[in-house]
């Protein structure tokens, strides 16, 4: 893997990227000397600012040029190896671009420096929350129906986020455990499904958001009805009190 950023300032500079496009070339010439198949993984990954898409398709454009330059000098089969590389989104700060403009931008820059050759190219999910992830990977289906490569998914955080916090280290078998399992399948069978072209939604992650949030909604709807009929019982014992008070002071008087 090797990360290269973009900033509202500069794009990586050519040392950097012919540093990391090396280790990656040399990498993948010792994977296939060795009988492995390499997968291949240039990240332009997004820093502060404000900066659009368009400047990471060209930075993204730049680097992955040099990625196949590279691979060529050293001999690489292209049909024998993955790429893992980033979709192209704006800078952290600018707003979000649509599924359709990730696709636009993202197909555009494999079109111009990914050689049909290559097999598969397995996104990343950097930058991307895990809605996002699904619905740019069928938006490439959608831009690139003929695409050369299977354009497909290798996502980390996206699959495993939602995952790591619903199990939150619960013991095998128990309900943590098996309710992480559950929305890790639907994750996996959404993004499955955007690979092909064929997911409608909606998102898992979505459905399980509102349900926890409803789950919650309710249990603080039951809490507070149960405050409420607590207090009405010390009203009633209270009132109950003052009651024998008084019966108290009245039976006092009469003997006085």
């Amino acid at each position: 893997r090797a990360v290269l950023r973009i900033t509202d300032k500069e794009g990586p500079s050519n040392m950097a990227i012919l540093e990391n496009v090396h280790g990656l070339a040399r990498y993948a010439q010792i994977a296939q000397s060795n009988g492995l198949v390499p997968i291949v993984e240039p990240e332009v990954t997004l820093g502060p600012g404000s900066y659009g898409i368009e400047e990471t398709a060209y930075w993204s454009e730049y680097v992955y040029s040099h990625v196949m330059r590279l691979l060529n000098e050293y001999g690489v089969l292209k049909e024998g190896m993955l790429l893992k590389p980033n979709m192209c989104l704006p800078g952290l700060d600018a707003p979000s671009a649509s599924p359709a403009e990730v696709a636009k931008y993202t197909a555009r820059t494999m079109m111009r420096s990914i050689p049909a050759a290559v097999p598969g190219i397995h996104f990343l999910s950097g930058g991307m929350s895990e809605e996002e992830s699904t619905l740019n990977l069928q938006a490439l289906q959608d831009a690139c129906p003929d695409a050369p490569w299977s354009l497909t998914f290798s996502y980390g955080r996206a699959l495993q986020s939602s995952t790591l916090k619903t199990w939150a280290g619960a013991d095998i078998g128990s309900d943590g455990w098996n309710a992480a399992q559950d929305i890790l399948v639907k994750l996996a069978k959404a993004n499955s499904e955007a690979q092909l072209g064929q997911y409608k939604g909606p998102h898992p992650v979505g459905i399980e958001l509102d349900r926890r949030a409803l789950a919650r909604r309710s249990s603080l709807v039951a809490l507070r009805s149960s405050l409420v009929a607590r207090r009405s019982s010390l009203f009633a014992l209270r009132s109950s009190l003052f009651a024998l008070r008084s019966s108290l002071f009245a039976l006092r008087s009469s003997h006085a």
